[in-house]
């Protein structure tokens, strides 16, 4: 049973995506070994390629990776 579901979202970041998977990676870890069940999501509203790929190579721990696209941050949250 999951307690916690988080998630992180990009669009476009490119090189910047990986300083905030490897944050939300620390923020993952750190529910984890305190005990918590946490699902770690990341969505990609209309990804460019390059984030796309970066999200898949340094993003292999995650639990769930989605693509959508809605160009919108409210909308992809509510995914």
């Amino acid at each position: 049973m999951i307690e916690i579901s988080a998630f992180v979202v990009f669009h476009r970041e490119r090189a910047y995506a990986i300083p905030a998977l490897r944050s939300f990676r620390l923020m993952v870890e750190t529910a984890r070994d305190a005990g918590l069940r946490i699902e770690a999501t990341a969505l990609l509203d209309r990804p460019d390629a390059i984030t796309k790929d970066i999200v898949a190579r340094e993003g292999t721990w995650l639990d769930r990776v989605k693509i959508v696209d809605h160009g919108d941050l409210g909308e992809t949250r509510n995914t």
